[in-house]
């Protein structure tokens, strides 16, 4: 027996125990029910997890998985859902939203320094062609402006 004999069981449990993962947050969000605050709780691994699912099914549309498509949808909206709940429940609105914006410029910074992954590349062979000069021009001039705003 080969582990491409259980494919179809092994992506039906991995589906299953995804989704029970993803509605472990209710438990989470019930206390801030009950207790109306989240208390000294932090919105990361909401924000983090929205994050990953919606990673998670781009790789699924990209792929052509139905599997990984179908649990990253509910993934994604259970997980804003959440962010919802612990913004409503927070006293610390602002440090939520604090957060939020620091995991965006993080990812921001990512994607305006992801052209530097092929700086060797560039040194080695002399050559640019590599480089997405429009999204690089582009990423300067948007960040210059917000940087004024």
């Amino acid at each position: 027996m080969y582990l491409s004999d259980f494919k179809g069981f092994v992506g039906t449990l991995a589906v299953a125990t995804t989704v029970l993962q993803f509605l472990s947050g209710i438990l989470v969000c019930k206390q801030y029910y009950v207790n109306k605050t989240t208390a000294e709780s932090s919105p990361l691994p909401f924000l983090c997890g929205l994050l990953s699912a919606g990673l998670w099914l781009l790789y699924g549309l990209t792929k052509h998985d139905d599997k990984i498509i179908f649990v990253n949808i509910i993934g994604i909206v259970l997980m804003l859902l959440y962010v919802i709940v612990f913004y409503k429940y927070t006293l610390k609105k602002s440090s939520l939203l604090k957060q939020t914006c620091l995991s965006a410029c993080s990812l921001t910074v990512l994607t305006i320094a992801a052209p530097m992954s092929k700086l060797l590349y560039v040194i080695k062979y002399k050559n640019t062609d590599c480089l997405p000069f429009p999204m690089i021009l582009m990423s300067c001039f948007v960040s210059t402006l917000w940087l004024l705003y």
